[in-house]
């Protein structure tokens, strides 16, 4: 993955090898997740090596950067990551692509 100046950034998925804590937390949200979304796949997490505080969704994955590692702990981390899968449930990329698209043609 590059960053905004074209250089290569380290990624990895999280797992409860690499951050315990934090892996945690995030199986927490799946339960919940799942009950209202049954047919989709809860997103992996991608640590994204990163000095600005990142918490994204990117359509694949959840992104968290490094820098965000080492300034929140596991359950801030998780609370942001349940604000961003309400994104995915209120459906904000795929209008705010529409809204780009439209905004686009208008001028």
């Amino acid at each position: 993955m590059a960053d905004n100046n074209g250089s290569q950034q380290n990624t990895y998925i999280l797992s409860a090898d690499n951050n315990p804590p934090l892996f945690q937390e995030i199986e927490t949200l799946k339960p919940k997740f799942l009950k209202e979304f049954p047919n989709a796949i809860f997103p992996s997490v991608q640590i994204i090596e990163s000095n600005k505080p990142v918490i994204q969704y990117d359509g694949d994955y959840i992104q968290v950067s490094t820098k965000t590692l080492q300034t929140l702990n596991s359950k801030q981390i998780a609370s942001v990551m349940a604000h961003e899968l309400g994104h995915m449930k209120k459906h904000h990329i795929i209008k705010g692509m529409i809204k780009s698209f439209i905004i686009s043609f208008i001028g």
